[in-house]
């Protein structure tokens, strides 16, 4: 079951990224090259990950293969595909801690609990990445509206 959850996780993560990608760069190359991207891109950070063992380790070798997406994916300057691609990590940082800071106030669970359940853990992935889609999509459709205007 914990498979399939991080299988979940995995291809939110993946949706999310390529709509925001889409969104402000637009792409260069056909749609299943991202596909192709993100499934390297899990395979190393997993590597990676059982490997060092060290999260910043882990964090920092995520961000570099995602950077490597953008560049390789989207249109624009290679400092822009940075750039968009930075931003992004940090809104999901961002919303992922006050996700987790509203659980810990409600006392639904304390921190240590919240990190070593697999499937809650997993659960609160998902849901990060759905009100990170959901903040994404009224960003775009209100700054499109009042450019617009």
């Amino acid at each position: 079951m914990e498979i399939l959850m991080n299988c979940v996780v995995s291809v939110l993560q993946m949706l999310v990224f390529t709509v925001y990608l889409k969104e402000l760069l637009g792409f260069r190359r056909p749609i299943y090259w991202m596909v192709c991207g993100w499934f390297v891109l899990e395979l190393v950070s997993r590597g990676l990950a059982w490997l060092f063992n060290n999260v910043a380790v882990n964090a920092l070798s995520f961000l570099l293969l995602l950077c490597m997406i953008a560049i390789i994916m989207c249109r624009g300057s290679w400092k822009k595909r940075i750039f968009v691609t930075i931003t992004y990590v940090v809104i999901v940082d961002v919303i992922e801690a006050i996700l987790v800071s509203v659980l810990m106030v409600l006392k639904v669970r304390d921190m240590d609990s919240l990190l070593s359940d697999p499937m809650l853990s997993g659960q609160i992935l998902i849901l990060n990445q759905m009100l990170v889609f959901i903040s994404y999509r009224i960003f775009f459709f209100v700054g499109r509206r009042w450019l617009n205007l």
